[in-house]
C-alpha cells in the first residue's frame, strides 16, 4: 500500500496545479466577451474602491462617462478616463482583435504609480466598431501597488461596473469633449432651469447668442477668454446673477455691464490689467467676495469702504513695483465682516497689524 502513496500524491498535486493554473489563466485572460444585449442604465456607474484607508476618505469614487474618451484608429479602440481631485486615478483600456489591455495609474503633482493586474474581465456590446457608434462595456479589474515593501503597505484597487462611451475619431481629445459638453448646455431644451454656465477658456471673441436664453443664471464664468474688445452689455439682462468670473481676460478696466448687476455678490477679475476701480463698483452693496489679484492697481479709493458686506478680498500681487501699498483710513475698522484677506506680497505688515488676525494671511 505504501508504494502507492507517492504516485497518488503526485497525481493529486498535478491535478490541482493544472486546475489552479487554468483558474489563474482565466482570471488574467485578456479575451473580450461579447454580449449584444448589454445595456447600461442611468444608475449604473464604474466604481473604484481602494483598500488603504487614506484613499477611502475621498467621496468621489467613480469614473464618469462625461469625462471619458473612446477613440478609434485602425480597428483599435483607445479608452481613457479619470477620476478624483488631489490623488487621482487614470484608466486606460486598449481593445484590438478581440483582446484588451488595461493600465491603471494613481497620480498627484509629485508621483505616478502604476498598478499590476490581479484579476480582469471585460464584456462589450459589440465586436465591430465604427465612429459615432456607442460602446457599452462591463468591466471588472483588480490591481495591486506596493507603496512600501518594508512596512508591507499595499493598496489593492478594484474597478467594477458599466460604462457607455461614444466612439470618436483619433483626433478627438479632452478639449474637444469639454467644448462639446458646453455646446450641449448652450443648446439645452430648458435653459431657464440652468443656474450656472461655464464658458471659461472657450476662445470666444464674442458671447454666443444662445446665452440670452439663460435668464435665471446665478453663476457665469467667462475666464480665460480674451474679452478686451468683446461687447458684454448682454450681462445687464441677467438680473439674478450672483457670481461673475472674468479671470485672465486681458481686461484693462472693469466692464460697465458689471454695474447693472444689482444682486451680484462675487466678482473675480484676477490676472488682468485693471489700473483703476470705477466708483460705480462701490454702489454694488451686496458684494461679499472681491478677487482682484495680479492687476495693475496701486490704490483703493475711500469709497471702497462702502462695501460693508465684504467678507473676502484678494488684492495679492507678486509685482515688486506695481501693487497696492496703502489702504484707505480705518479700512479694517470699517469692513468688520472681512474674514479672508490676501494682501500684496510687499505690503508693509507693520503698518497694518490687523492683517495677521485674518484667516489665510
Amino acid at each position: 500500500m505504501k508504494k502507492n502513496i507517492i504516485p497518488i500524491t503526485f497525481l493529486l498535486f498535478s491535478i490541482f496545479s493544472c486546475i489552479n493554473k487554468k483558474s489563474n489563466q482565466e482570471i488574467l485572460s485578456n479575451n473580450i466577451t461579447v454580449n449584444l444585449d448589454l445595456k447600461k442604465s442611468i444608475t449604473d456607474t464604474l466604481e473604484i474602491n481602494w483598500t488603504r484607508k487614506s484613499r477611502k476618505k475621498y467621496s468621489f469614487n467613480y469614473f464618469s462617462d462625461n469625462v471619458g474618451i473612446c477613440n478609434l484608429s485602425n480597428d483599435t479602440i483607445f479608452i481613457q478616463t479619470h477620476q478624483g481631485l488631489g490623488p487621482s486615478n487614470t484608466l486606460f483600456i486598449l481593445i484590438s482583435n478581440g483582446k484588451f489591455e488595461i493600465k491603471l495609474f494613481e497620480h498627484d503633482c509629485t508621483y505616478r504609480n502604476k498598478y499590476n493586474v490581479i484579476k480582469q474581465r471585460l464584456v462589450l456590446n459589440k465586436s465591430n466598431y465604427k465612429i459615432d457608434d456607442t460602446l457599452t462595456g462591463k468591466l471588472f479589474y483588480q490591481g495591486i501597488f506596493v507603496l512600501d515593501s518594508t512596512k508591507n503597505i499595499v493598496d489593492t484597487t478594484t474597478i467594477s461596473g458599466k460604462f457607455k462611451l461614444k466612439i470618436r475619431n483619433k483626433d478627438f481629445d479632452f478639449d474637444s469633449l469639454e467644448k462639446e459638453r458646453r455646446l450641449s448646455i448652450l443648446n439645452s431644451p430648458q435653459p431657464e432651469k440652468i443656474k450656472e454656465l461655464n464658458l471659461s477658456n472657450w476662445k470666444i471673441n464674442l458671447l454666443p447668442k444662445e446665452i440670452k436664453k439663460f435668464r435665471n443664471l446665478e453663476i457665469l464664468d467667462l475666464s480665460e477668454n480674451d474679452l478686451k474688445n468683446v461687447d458684454l452689455n448682454i450681462l445687464c439682462e441677467f438680473n439674478k446673477l450672483k457670481t461673475i468670473r472674468l479671470n485672465n481676460c486681458n481686461l484693462s478696466k472693469i466692464p460697465n455691464s458689471i454695474f447693472c448687476l444689482k444682486n451680484i455678490e462675487v466678482i473675480e477679475i484676477d490676472h488682468n490689467n485693471v489700473k483703476k476701480l470705477p466708483l460705480k463698483l462701490f454702489k454694488l452693496s451686496n458684494i461679499r467676495e472681491l478677487r482682484m489679484a495680479d492687476n495693475l492697481l496701486t490704490s483703493l479709493p475711500k469709497e471702497f469702504l462702502n462695501l460693508k458686506k465684504l467678507k473676502i478680498l484678494d488684492i495679492s500681487s507678486f509685482n515688486e513695483t506695481v501693487y497696492i501699498k496703502i489702504l484707505p483710513p480705518d479700512f479694517f475698522k470699517t469692513l468688520t465682516n472681512l474674514t479672508l484677506f490676501y494682501p500684496p506680497q510687499n505690503m508693509d505688515e507693520n503698518k497694518y497689524p490687523e492683517i495677521k488676525n485674518l484667516e489665510n494671511y
